[in-house]
């Protein structure tokens, strides 16, 4: 997919900020949170699966906080392959970074760092430059999280804030990696594909009601738990500017019990 005029600009302006970043040998204090939007009837999104599966395999292996979520669109669905993980809400989420970063149309696979940063998801250079330029800067607000009840069809996430900031909403994710779907129809038909960090549940709270607090997800049926983790970030409402995230493994709670 060749690269829109629009991103064309956005790419110019990201290598500019990451050439002002100065090379330092210390780990940069900052926080990355990587969305992509994807969907399995889209035959350019493979390619963004694997290199959204590349982030998430470094960040488990190195535990900065660079933090992936995949969102599958549903307007690929009426196109001959019905997407199991997709959801209209995914949808509403990428027309909404459409809005708030003046950009023309949505597409697939759209990859957004922190928020701000918006280009083909695919494009391995860019998602590391963007993720690089996140990461220069400390986080506005220090985020914690952590598990408190895990049930058969829900989960109770606690979250801590450092301080509270007027004009924010708080997003958590029940995510799930290592999934395969065998594709039948569609573009991507006879294919297989396999995802990292599939969303499977999500809440908005809006706006937080204090430093610490809870939220309840509800727990797909298929869900595999060791598999499974909840990203919880904190964005300007306006801006959609990410200030701060964590991130705790859904069997974090039975880890600590059996301690």
């Amino acid at each position: 997919m060749p690269l829109p005029d629009s991103l064309r600009s956005c790419s110019a302006l990201l290598l500019l900020c990451a050439m002002s970043v100065p090379a330092t040998a210390a780990e940069p204090p900052g926080v990355a949170i990587v969305e992509l939007f994807t969907s399995e009837g889209c035959s350019s999104c493979p390619a963004a699966d694997r290199v959204l599966a590349q982030i998430v395999s470094q960040q488990a292996k190195s535990k900065v906080p660079v933090y992936g979520l995949v969102f599958h669109v549903d307007y690929w669905d009426r196109l001959g392959w019905p997407d199991r993980f997709a959801h209209r809400r995914y949808t509403e989420r990428q027309q909404l970074y459409a809005r708030v970063l003046e950009s023309d149309r949505v597409y697939t696979p759209q990859m957004i760092v922190n928020g701000r940063t918006e280009f083909v998801g695919s494009n391995t250079k860019l998602a590391d430059l963007a993720i690089q330029h996140a990461r220069a800067a400390a986080p506005q607000v220090a985020v914690q999280a952590s598990l408190l009840r895990l049930d058969k069809d829900k989960v109770r996430v606690r979250y801590d804030l450092d301080k509270l900031v007027t004009g924010t909403v708080l997003n958590v994710a029940l995510v799930e990696t290592d999934l395969t779907t065998n594709v039948r129809r569609g573009e991507n038909s006879g294919a297989t594909l396999k995802h990292a960090n599939t969303v499977r549940a999500w809440q908005t709270v809006d706006p937080p009601s204090g430093r610490t607090d809870h939220v309840e997800l509800t727990v797909p049926k298929d869900l595999r738990h060791d598999h499974s983790r909840v990203i919880v970030y904190i964005q300007n409402r306006e801006t959609m500017e990410v200030l701060g995230a964590a991130q705790t493994d859904l069997l974090s709670l039975a880890k600590t019990d059996e301690k």
